[in-house]
């Protein structure tokens, strides 16, 4: 295993469509235009990069922009936290003579959130943040005179962890904003929202309304991935490592980016990656736990019918394990040539940590169930392969794979 400090590429690498549309809707002083742009993408996509990038543009105009986050949802969540740092963020630039100006009548409740906007160390009692409505009002207030002043754009980042005061507040703010020089921009995981998370009804809602413009991040293609991997060394890089880094990454940047700097060999992960990677599936339950052992331990994708038999897992079981990993965003599920569903990770980097995580006897135990399955079922009800040559060819390797005492070689074959 390999350990390594960050590298990012120094440059910044494709996104010249969401680029151009973050800049046209945030920059632009049409009135028509969205008040919250939302930039959405699965957790290490580039997100904060774009958005640092739409941010120099934004203040090489003259615009202001400031910036908080959310915070992870749990018992210490705090009520607006973002728009607490954002008002951090202001106050940090302006004098407190300033700050009294743009706060207006709202300075004391407004200090009550923040107390240092003010210079106060002496905040008013909490029962008045109850007021929801009025600290909606004052918010909007301080931003659309902030406003007037010259053009204004409020990041809002992790917006997946948003606490349910923010949300309405954005939701708030989305609905009156009437300043047109005065954009929001909020940030988020596509892979940590769900049907029960808080966000989800918003987003639903943010479809139908045309105030707020919605931009999904892709992972790099193959060609961007070569030109991050470029930028990163300094020089063209070898088509091998090319092939590797985006094969291995999916083309999400932050996988690529750690692969590069740790140098990792074809079969090696940073530690620092790794403990990314598994991070999400630590927090299934230990059953979804050893049914994706056994995924890792297929190959590519492997068929529920094939998983079934293999597992010796009732069908029931099997389905709910299976579907607590894809509402995680670990497995995903495509059907077949012939109809059948078949599972396979999300990203390939999860099925080599997983795969890695194995113990000699458990990998050997699993890829001779896998042999066992394949001889005696070459054709699982359901799950249709390839003709029966390659099917032969498959049993042949998993018998091998399943007698050697080192760790095996990762295999591509789907069973």
């Amino acid at each position: 295993m390999t350990t390594m400090a960050r590298v990012s590429s120094p440059t910044f690498v494709g996104r010249r469509s969401e680029l151009e549309t973050m800049t046209a809707a945030l920059i632009g002083s049409n009135g028509a235009a969205p008040v919250l742009v939302l930039l959405v993408g699965e957790a290490g996509v580039g997100k904060t990069r774009l958005v640092g990038e739409v941010r120099h543009r934004a203040e090489s105009t003259g615009a202001l922009v400031i910036t908080g986050g959310c915070m992870p949802l749990g018992a210490g969540t705090v009520p607006f936290a973002p728009i607490r740092e954002a008002m951090r963020d202001l106050a940090s630039r302006r004098s407190e003579q300033e700050m009294n100006h743009l706060l207006g009548a709202g300075r004391e409740e407004l200090a009550s959130m923040v107390p240092s906007v003010t210079g106060s160390g002496s905040p008013v009692p909490a029962a008045s943040l109850q007021q929801q409505g009025r600290i909606h009002e004052l918010i909007l207030g301080l931003l659309e005179r902030l406003a007037e002043e010259r053009p204004t754009v409020v990041v809002l980042e992790d917006l997946h962890w948003v606490d349910r005061s923010t949300l309405g507040l954005l939701s708030f703010l989305v609905r009156n904003v009437r300043a047109p020089a005065l954009r929001l921009v909020g940030t988020l995981r596509s892979d940590e929202v769900d049907r029960r998370h808080p966000l989800y009804a918003f987003l639903a809602e943010a479809r139908r309304s045309d105030r707020v413009t919605r931009v999904d991040l892709p992972r790099f293609d193959r060609g961007e991935t070569a030109e991050l991997v470029r930028a990163i060394l300094g020089t063209d890089p070898p088509t091998s490592l090319t092939d590797s880094v985006f094969r291995r990454s999916g083309g999400n940047a932050f996988f690529a980016e750690e692969l590069v700097a740790a140098e990792a060999p074809a079969a090696d992960l940073p530690d620092t990656l790794r403990d990314v990677l598994l991070a999400r599936v630590g927090n299934l339950p230990d059953g979804t736990q050893r049914i994706l052992r056994t995924v890792a331990a297929a190959g590519r994708s492997v068929s529920g019918m094939r998983l079934a038999d293999v597992t010796g897992v009732p069908m029931d079981r099997l389905t709910a394990a299976l579907r607590d990993a894809i509402a995680e965003h670990v497995l995903v599920v495509e059907t077949g040539d012939q109809g059948e569903d078949r599972y396979q990770f999300r990203h390939a980097l999860v099925q080599e940590a997983i795969e890695d995580e194995l113990l000699p006897s458990e990998r050997r135990r699993l890829h001779a169930a896998f042999a066992t399955s394949l001889a005696e079922h070459p054709a699982v009800p359901a799950d249709p392969t390839a003709d029966a040559d390659a099917a032969n060819r498959r049993i042949q390797l998993a018998w091998v794979i399943s007698a050697t005492r080192s760790p095996p070689g990762r295999s591509s074959a789907a069973v």
